[in-house]
């Protein structure tokens, strides 16, 4: 949530986000609910979200709904008799990467959930579409991923991914964190880089090998470099190079 758009509004998007993922069939309770749309709360409302957390515990989200939408009315109010002020400059979230869950570049990207990128901020692999995950786990400690715009999204799950490139060879990425407010599917650079396949840069390509293996590469696109993958629906085969996620 921003500072430059109507909050009712953005919580009429959020509603629909919500409704798309319920719809899918993923388990979400509402008081998660409540807790996702409360960590995205935009940066003049981070007092009344401390308020909230310390005195209304365990709200449902059309608890939550309610208290936003009077607190809004409330601000408007104040706001007509106050003179007008220029807005305070946002620090950049990367100035804080000591607090970053996974620092990502999705903010400004045109929503593609079936793309894959390769992501050299982000401290975990993170999946947006919830038919691309196996051996799928819910989750219920209300992590939240904090995004290059300064706002969070929520993490509802966790599973595996299994990608296959076109050279055929498959790459499993194993506890990949299911983020469905994201725009765009995200690998983790970093992780990659510990599990041990090497990636060079070539021009607008990226090539991936393994002990001298060519395993597969991607391409340069808008200034982001996109894995030339497909998501697989079956089981990894035996030769798939496992990269696996670690607890920060």
């Amino acid at each position: 949530m921003t500072d430059d758009k109507p909050v009712v509004e953005q919580i009429h998007e959020y509603e629909n986000l919500v409704a798309n993922v319920l719809s899918e069939g993923t388990k979400m309770c509402e008081i998660l609910q409540a807790n996702v749309l409360l960590e995205k709360f935009p940066p003049s409302w981070n007092d009344y979200r401390n308020h909230l957390k310390h005195k209304k515990k365990n709200l449902k989200l059309k608890e939550l709904i309610s208290h936003m939408r009077t607190e809004e009315a409330n601000r408007l109010k104040d706001k007509k008799g106050r003179p007008s002020q220029k807005p305070t400059p946002q620090a950049n979230l990367g100035e804080q990467d000591n607090e970053i869950i996974a620092a990502i570049v999705e903010a400004n990207l045109i929503e593609n959930k079936t793309d894959w990128i390769l992501d050299a901020g982000a401290s975990r692999h993170l999946c947006t579409n919830r038919k691309l995950l196996h051996d799928y786990e819910d989750t219920v400690d209300g992590e939240c991923v904090f995004k290059g715009n300064s706002a969070t999204a929520g993490v509802i799950g966790k599973g595996k991914v299994i990608l296959k490139f076109t050279s055929s060879k498959t790459l499993s990425l194993s506890n990949v964190l299911y983020v469905p407010f994201l725009r765009r599917n995200l690998v983790s650079e970093s992780l990659l880089n510990r599990a041990g396949p090497k990636f060079v840069l070539e021009g607008d390509k990226v090539v991936f090998t393994k002990n001298g293996e060519f395993v597969g590469k991607g391409y340069l696109s808008n200034g982001l470099f996109v894995l030339n993958t497909v998501s697989m629906n079956a089981n990894a085969s035996n030769s798939a190079y496992v990269i696996e996620s670690v607890n920060l």
